[in-house]
């Protein structure tokens, strides 16, 4: 062969070679009209659910576990690279979670570890590969949320490698030999094996899979190439969005969203509705409180919103917000000019004015054909319900509504025999009689209406609040409420059933704050929204849609709400919100200064709002998967929330009145009582020392003092070194009666400790070591409850400041933590269930299951459960919110 012959076959071997490494087996372009076609092999991507198209540059974004692109199904045929691998991305996250996939085909379920995967984990990237074990590379950059990367994986049968935008960042010879694989689910923007399903949040612009390792070069030069297709870094939202965004239905058809900016600036809102194109709303003057209505939204329909602003020359836009029409609980208008009753509307406006009353719902006794209940309703946000003894005129009135299209949900009408109105006590917002109707007003600011005379039921005597997460901000788990007593079925009975249901709400099992009530109002919070109900009617008042304000394993943790007579408190990243309980309506904002933190505990007392300061991003907010139905005795979930100081807030002025900072404050033991604030604060410098705002080390637990400051001043009032035992997997501390109750959960010998101490100047009392019932089903993580005198520490109980034990708790199997009233405790078993403290009788609600860790509290002498079993794999759970009262004269 000639020497020019042989060169030539040599370069082309070559070039050949070089080519084919640079060439994907498989690849996929998004963005582009008509699918996504596999551009280099036989798999084409399917989308399954709402995926959104983008462009500048051409990408998806995806968003929740019933979107994603399907690739292959379990049980399908499928050749994937084995011996050498290379898996590249150009994406984004919207969201850090553990699984955030931009493609993998794997099963890793225990010792049974195959395939590969791509993607993220947390606030890195990673790359893993699966042999006969699997091993997961993490990369050093943190992503910056809804910024592009080059993402790229590689595997030559001796070393794994990991890129980030060109860069090696991590490596691993720990895998050996041909990449293994077993059968499973093959998905873009998702994972799924046997045992997991974990949902995608971000972008995507491309993905490619070769059958050779590429190079450290080729890799940086497919960088180098590609990134100008990207945009320059885009502000992030929190760095131009200074509060929200949030949405409130108006009417059934349109929505306000609201939010802050930095800059003044011109509000602008992009939206589409699920399959249409994007439309631009922007109103030009210049301002930094946001305000855009959107109208003609379909019912029971999801669309997506995006802020779009600026800060200084720099450009943002908000993460895609997804909403649900569904959730929009408002009530539609009556027409001004069907069927009027002309003689009837200066009654009613006569009513609403010397009532005050425009929400809830209204009882007209002795109503006729329903003249004044249509003014009412046409006048107000009421649902009237109208009573008459005359069958006729009922009969007459409902064919006349029906047939001028008023009749049923605005306006019902009821036939009385012998004047007895068929609704519960306590459950109309207004009643207008001329007889009697007190026995239907409900308490805490009903009214009756009279003729002329005008009365308003107050607050029911012996009546309780659930105005904190456990109960006061004592953490006490319990409302004191001295009207709830017995047994189901005798003389506790159904006051109102219905919404909201369970798609409203998160998963059962996240240990996510439960609800609150006072006053009459029950605050429920469901995913990402708000909703707030008529205690005694179960009426919804108003609703809000606040992405972030999700908070879970708050076992660890401190709730992010709180309630007075007027405000609900809400602790949302940086700030605390204070809403109007009536409206909704948001009043102020409680910065919380420090840059780099975000809003931890918070309480109300009297006109101190009480808060605490943690490092962005420490409290937990996911709920996807096994592992975070928070229920390991050790591990992830058990590391404790901490904060970095205290601090006291003048509700009226907002002004700052202390703020105390020594050591890292454990936030699930705050509590307030007697003029004093109470914690637990670790001392020990590596503690101090840590940059995170999750601590899982043992010697957190090493320095630990018992802390009691004044309220009012903030100064050390006393303080106490204390003991409690090594890293346990729940720390409580509650306080009433005057006394401090600090509850220790032991992982290493299964065991509670307790101990007790005079909250006055911290004189130990008693102490006691009791074992488990379980290690799961919250039976380890059990919160205590005061109830009077009695501390109730499940599986036992006492005396509170004796220590003498009076009994155990009831033997139960699930997961709620127990809570209570001052004679009566509430939780869930198998099913829904009270406990008579005074008569020792346990009573359930067979059929219904509330939340696994706080479902069901009291107040207002009702024991309130909002929807929160959804998701629940036991069998005939009936998933609604429901509310009892005992059967008694108050």
């Amino acid at each position: 062969m000639s020497s020019l012959r042989q060169f030539c076959l040599i370069v082309a071997v070559t070039f050949s070679g070089w080519l084919k490494a640079q060439s994907p087996v498989h690849h996929w372009r998004f963005g582009m009209e008509g699918g996504v076609p596999d551009l280099r092999g036989a798999l084409p991507a399917t989308v399954v659910g709402d995926v959104e198209p983008e462009n500048k540059p051409a990408a998806i974004r995806v968003s929740g576990i019933p979107n994603y692109l399907h690739l292959t199904e379990k049980g399908e045929s499928l050749e994937l690279p084995t011996n050498a691998i290379t898996v590249e991305a150009w994406g984004t996250l919207e969201r850090h979670t553990k699984y955030s996939n931009f493609i993998g085909y794997l099963q890793d379920n225990g010792k049974f570890e195959k395939g590969w995967l791509l993607g993220g984990h947390e606030k890195r990237f990673q790359f893993a590969i699966g042999t006969d074990r699997m091993t997961y590379l993490r990369s050093k950059t943190e992503p910056e949320l809804g910024q592009w990367y080059h993402v790229v994986g590689t595997y030559d049968g001796s070393e794994m490698r990991l890129y980030v935008n060109g860069e090696l960042e991590a490596a691993s010879t720990t895998r050996k030999g041909p990449v293994q694989y077993a059968d499973s689910w093959f998905r873009i923007a998702g994972y799924k094996d046997d045992n997991e399903l974990y949902a995608f949040h971000g972008r995507l612009h491309e993905i490619a899979i070769f059958e050779q390792a590429l190079t450290s070069s080729q890799i940086r030069d497919r960088y180098q190439n590609t990134k100008s297709v990207f945009p320059a870094r885009r502000l992030k939202p929190e760095e131009f969005i200074a509060l929200g965004p949030y949405l409130q239905f108006e009417t059934p058809t349109s929505a306000t969203v609201r939010w802050q900016s930095f800059d003044a600036q011109a509000s602008t809102l992009q939206y589409r509705l699920a399959g249409e194109r994007w439309q631009t709303r922007t109103f030009a003057n210049s301002v930094t409180n946001h305000s855009v209505v959107l109208e003609d939204l379909p019912f029971r329909t999801k669309f997506n919103y995006r802020i779009v602003g600026r800060r200084g020359k720099q450009e943002g836009r908000s993460e895609s917000i997804s909403v649900n029409t569904t959730f929009n609980f408002t009530t539609p208008a009556l027409p001004r000019d069907a069927l009027p009753f002309p003689g009837q509307v200066s009654e009613a406006e006569r009513i609403l004015r010397l009532s005050k009353i425009t929400n809830g719902y209204a009882l007209v006794v002795d109503c006729g054909e329903g003249g004044l209940a249509v003014e009412l309703a046409r006048r107000s946000n009421l649902i009237v319900v109208g009573v008459s003894e005359d069958a006729a005129a009922i009969q007459r009135g409902r064919q006349g509504l029906l047939k001028a299209g008023l009749y049923g949900q605005r306006i019902t009408l009821r036939h009385a025999p012998d004047g007895k109105v068929p609704f519960p006590d306590y459950c109309f917002n207004l009643v207008v009689s001329n007889g009697e109707g007190k026995r239907h007003v409900r308490p805490a600011g009903g009214v009756l209406i009279g003729g002329d005379k005008r009365w308003e039921r107050p607050s029911l005597d012996g009546a309780g609040s659930w105005t904190h997460m456990y109960g006061d901000a004592g953490q006490s788990a319990n409302s004191h409420d001295e009207l709830l007593g017995g047994k189901t079925g005798e003389n506790i009975e159904v006051q109102w059933f219905g919404l909201p249901g369970p798609d409203a709400m998160i998963d059962r099992l996240a240990r996510n704050q439960g609800p609150l009530s006072s006053h009459g109002r029950l605050f429920t919070q469901g995913d990402e929204r708000l909703i707030v109900q008529d205690s005694y009617n179960g009426r919804i008042l108003w609703s809000l849609e606040i992405p972030g304000m999700r908070r879970t394993n708050v076992k660890v943790d401190t709730s992010n709400s709180c309630l007075d007579e007027k405000a609900c408190y809400l602790a949302i990243r940086d700030k605390c919100w204070k809403l109007d309980a009536a409206t909704g309506r948001l009043l102020g904002t409680y910065p919380i200064v420090a840059p780099g933190r975000d809003w931890g505990f918070i309480a109300s007392d009297r006109h101190l709002i009480l808060g605490s300061a943690v490092r962005t991003g420490s409290s937990f907010s996911d709920f996807h998967g096994p592992e975070k139905w928070y229920d390991k005795p050790l591990g992830d979930g058990t590391a404790k929330v901490c904060s970095d100081n205290l601090f006291a807030i003048d509700k009226d002025s907002e002004t700052r009145l202390w703020t105390y900072s020594r050591g890292r404050i454990l936030n699930a033991t705050i509590s307030l009582g007697d003029g004093l604030v109470y914690f637990l604060e670790s001392r020990h410098p590596k503690a101090i020392g840590y940059d995170g705002g999750r601590l899982g080390m043992p010697e957190l637990y090493e320095d630990l003092h018992l802390v009691a400051l004044n309220q009012e001043s903030g100064s050390v009032v006393w303080e106490k070194p204390v003991n409690y035992g090594k890293q346990p997997t729940v720390l409580y501390l509650c306080h009433a009666k005057e006394t401090i109750v600090v509850q220790s959960s032991q992982p290493d010998d299964k065991t509670y400790n307790l101990f007790t101490y005079g909250a006055g100047d911290g004189t130990e009392l008693w102490s006691h070591k009791y074992p488990w019932r379980r290690s799961d089903h919250g039976h380890h993580v059990q919160h205590p409850v005061i109830a009077g005198d009695r501390l109730i520490a499940q599986p036992e109980f006492f005396e509170l400041r004796t220590g003498k034990k009076l009994g155990d708790t009831p033997s139960r199997r699930k997961c709620s933590t127990m809570t209570g009233a001052a004679n009566l405790l509430h939780y869930r078993d198998l099913n829904d269930e009270v406990w008579d403290l005074n008569t020792g009788e346990v009573s359930e609600w067979k059929g219904l299951r509330s939340s696994c860790w706080l479902g069901i509290i009291s107040a207002d002498g009702l024991i309130l459960s909002s929807e929160s079993g959804g998701g629940c794999s036991c069998s005939f759970p009936i998933q609604l919110s429901i509310a009892y009262r005992t059967k008694n004269d108050y």
